[in-house]
């Protein structure tokens, strides 16, 4: 069973058994703009589902439904602070396959779906005996420039093990950033850092939303703010 994080809190991630993980899979999804707008009707349960359906269909077809281009990266400093890498759709390989992206989706699920858009693969054994990173920021900036209240969802899951886009995978965490009003007008957040402990790799989950506009800004920031 998956945890659901909340801002700021902190949890070194497990496995169910309570071994520490060493492999990790970073996962987030989200969904185009409907330009219709949304329907008075909850989207939980079926009424609801297929009232967003019919919505969505009318917007693809009047050309109202919006891509999102969102881009997943994750960015590694020293323990000195200073940035080592990163790990994004400009760079899918870092530290010789340590950690992989998926690929760029520059578009968005025309509903909510439940699978991710993009993924990274973090192999945390790898990066922790093989590199000199002792932090690892996963942070999320929209490409495309839509505001992140604009976007009907966008989630977060940290899953146990090294998982491909379409690949099942047990879900450890979850952050979900839906109707949290402190993203209104943002176009970034800092979603999470990964620390490298005895213990193994410790999750805080940030939710800190940004006006960066580049992945580089971000980067700034982070060395700012947190490190």
């Amino acid at each position: 069973m998956s945890i659901n994080l909340s801002k700021g809190e902190k949890t070194v991630v497990k496995k169910s058994s309570g071994q520490a993980v060493t492999n990790l899979t970073v996962g987030v999804s989200w969904a185009k703009i409907n330009r219709l707008g949304n329907l008075p009707v909850s989207d939980k349960g079926f009424l609801g589902r297929m009232f967003n359906k019919a919505s969505n269909s009318a917007a693809k077809a009047t050309g109202q439904l919006e891509d999102v281009d969102l881009d997943l990266t994750i960015a590694t400093f020293d323990a000195s602070g200073n940035a080592v890498g990163e790990c994004a759709f400009y760079a899918k390989t870092l530290f010789d396959g340590a950690i992989v992206h998926s690929g760029d989706d520059r578009g968005g699920d025309d509903e909510d779906d439940g699978l991710d858009n993009e993924r990274i693969k973090f192999q945390g054994l790898k990066v922790a005996t093989q590199t000199s990173v002792q932090s690892a920021f996963i942070i999320l900036n929209s490409y495309s420039h839509q505001k992140f209240d604009e976007i009907p969802h966008i989630r977060l899951a940290i899953y146990d093990g090294l998982f491909g886009l379409t690949d099942k995978a047990p879900r450890l965490l979850e952050f979900d950033l839906k109707n949290d009003k402190s993203f209104n007008g943002a176009e970034a957040v800092i979603l999470a850092r990964l620390d490298k402990t005895d213990a193994g790799w410790e999750l805080t989950a940030i939710g800190q939303p940004t006006s960066d506009q580049s992945i580089r800004a971000i980067v700034s920031r982070i060395k700012s703010e947190h490190l």
